[in-house]
């Protein structure tokens, strides 16, 4: 079983649609977003039935694709994991724009105090939970897309086709350029700088699977 979490604004809808075709009721959609319910890793019993009852109902499934953290299912014992990532600074542009064009009231005007108050400045932390993208056995990047899906077949085995779905209406040519007309990129970058080592690794990973698999 492959555990992929989806962190939102990384490419999710364009490589749903992928996996569905490519896998079909081997997939399992499992949704239970950290930074929109705030959820916290479950422990002690209820953690261990929670993943005994998810185990015994989806045994055959062979991936679970969402927006969950991987503590959730920890220890990922002869399991996989997987995941998406985007540069910090044109993910969070792009996470706040949608949330802007599809909850109005709930997002501030003021762009700095959105990402405190939710939490946006651990954003990848809140998906990987104790995991590093060392330890990640796939990791994909948003720049480089189509390259990451020759490395998922490579590594799992399973082609999956290129879709490009649910463009942001209205989005900048890139979203560092438009903070940077409101005057906000220092402050957002530095916002952003957790966010920013983790995607760091990533694409040390990517590469260094890149590598090994001669993609």
């Amino acid at each position: 079983m492959i555990f992929f979490v989806h962190i939102p604004k990384c490419g999710g809808k364009s490589f749903r649609k992928g996996l569905e075709q490519a896998y079909g009721d081997d997939l399992l959609l499992y949704y239970n977003n950290p930074l929109k319910d705030h959820v916290t890793p479950k422990t002690g019993i209820f953690k261990t039935v929670h993943n005994l009852c998810f185990d015994l109902k989806n045994a055959k499934k062979k991936i679970v694709y969402g927006h969950y953290s991987l503590d959730e299912f920890l220890p990922l014992n002869n399991k996989s994991a997987g995941a998406f990532f985007r540069d910090p600074v044109e993910w969070v542009g792009s996470l706040l724009l949608y949330r802007q064009k599809k909850h109005r009231r709930d997002v501030s005007s003021d762009l700095l105090t959105e990402i405190r108050e939710g939490d946006l400045e651990k954003g990848y932390d809140q998906f990987l939970g104790t995991y590093r993208p060392a330890q990640l056995d796939y990791v994909g990047l948003v720049e480089e897309y189509e390259r990451s899906l020759r490395l998922f077949e490579k590594v799992f085995g399973q082609k999956i086709e290129y879709f490009h779905a649910n463009k942001t209406e209205g989005a900048p040519k890139t979203y560092r350029d438009n903070f940077d007309e409101s005057g906000i990129l220092e402050e957002v970058t530095n916002l952003m700088l957790d966010n920013q080592s983790i995607y760091d690794e990533a694409k040390e990973r990517f590469e260094a699977l890149c590598k090994a698999h001669n993609v």
